[in-house]
């Protein structure tokens, strides 16, 4: 299943409707507390709630992500009887699916409580919409259907028509097996540990934040020469390798005579491990259908190092037409790296779509600008003052020069 787009509406920092259409690489850039990470990590939140992991409408936690501590938390303002929206667009195969959920916040006198007020989902079989007649019963009624229960954002009730309870159970599990499609890296990846132990089988997944990596780089065959190979080329000629023992094995850097566990290594060599694993796997095991997402792969590596990265994603596009990539970046080399490929025609413009995301001023929250990068390289529409940091302290050396220059010796 391939998620093409996601939108919300007074989700955390997005006050106005936002919508993402979602190519091979979505990248994701702006300021600090701008909104990059609510949106990198919507997919999870939307994924475990349409799935059968799902127990309350939008559960808090899934995994290492915490979404907040109350339902108050997601919804812009945290206004009391505020509500909030997300909408997805998915494909399996043929299948097309629209989905629409407003969720809004209903306070009794002892208690508060989210109920969907609005429901929508065509496709796939399923033709169901649900508008929610306001008051205090539960389950809530529905016009037109009467009491319908719900497990996460779907339905889940015995008086629905019989084709449609079949359809929404068809659709759940195909959202179970998208939400292990997903790998989700934030931007703080565990430290590699120092003794791993070896799995009995390989992993479904990285686990929590890449807690998983070392016994990939153990189980799979193939996945350590590929990425011993990625840092020899970009990370000064170091390449990873295991020390094997009888129950457990121990990942290492080593360059010529040098021999260091991965335990003692400078942050950048362990940060970087789990996001080149990420990419480097579907070159050993081509997935059918995959998302991927990370927060700031570049985190802790010299910008020497940030080229290699945006490469390492754009061959997983041309190579993994299944993959799907969210990257949320501070990194200019990193777009500048896109850019030049795509002037080389070694990736097509229309697999790679950013988006600019900045606050606005007042209460207004949060707001997303679609840039596409066109087939020279250039972009549509550069905000003003991004990436400008270096120009701006050049011209103010510049200024300095010519003031010391002017005062008389």
């Amino acid at each position: 299943m391939l998620l093409t787009e996601i939108s919300c509406i007074a989700y955390k920092v997005f006050k106005d409707p936002v919508r993402l259409e979602l190519r091979p690489l979505t990248v994701l850039v702006g300021k600090n507390n701008s909104g990059k990470s609510t949106l990198a990590r919507l997919p999870v939140l939307l994924a475990h709630a349409l799935s059968t992991r799902a127990i309350d409408l939008l559960d808090l936690e899934v995994g290492s992500l915490s979404f907040g501590a109350s339902f108050l938390d997601l919804v812009h303002n945290r206004l009391q009887h505020g509500s909030l929206a997300f909408g997805a667009r998915l494909t399996d195969g043929e299948r097309r699916l629209e989905l629409d959920v407003t969720v809004q916040n209903v306070s009794h006198l002892d208690r508060s409580e989210p109920v969907v007020s609005a429901f929508r989902l065509l496709g796939g079989g399923v033709d169901l919409e649900l508008d929610w007649q306001r008051s205090p019963e539960k389950p809530p009624r529905y016009e037109g259907v009467g009491p319908v229960e719900f497990r996460g954002l779907l339905p889940h009730d015995p008086t629905l028509p019989e084709g449609t309870r079949t359809a929404l159970d068809v659709w759940r599990r195909r959202f179970d097996a998208f939400f292990q499609q997903i790998s989700h890296l934030g931007p703080f990846r565990p430290p590699v540990p120092r003794f791993s132990s070896k799995a009995p089988q390989l992993p479904d997944g990285l686990g929590d934040a890449g807690a998983l990596v070392p016994q990939w780089l153990e189980a799979e065959d193939g996945l350590l020469d590929l990425v011993s190979a990625w840092y020899r080329e970009n990370l000064d000629g170091w390449s990873v390798d295991l020390e094997r023992s009888w129950k457990a094995f121990e990942c290492v850097l080593r360059r010529g005579k040098a021999h260091i566990p991965f335990a003692d290594a400078g942050e950048g060599m362990s940060q970087v491990l789990p996001v080149v694993v990420q990419q480097l796997r579907h070159r050993v095991r081509t997935p059918a259908a995959c998302l991927d997402i990370v927060e700031h792969p570049e985190l802790h590596l010299h910008p020497a190092a940030h080229a290699g990265l945006a490469d390492l994603y754009v061959r997983s596009v041309k190579e993994c037409p299944g993959v799907r990539l969210i990257v949320e970046t501070h990194s200019e080399t990193f777009l500048l790296r896109l850019r030049r490929r795509i002037a080389e025609g070694e990736l097509d413009s229309s697999a790679v779509i950013l988006y600019w995301v900045e606050e606005l001023s007042g209460d207004r929250g949060s707001a997303v600008r679609r840039i596409e990068i066109l087939p020279d390289g250039e972009v549509s529409d550069w905000p003003a003052g991004v990436f400008s940091e270096s120009y701006d302290e050049v011209r103010a050396m510049r200024r300095a020069a010519r003031k010391r220059a002017e005062v008389p010796a």
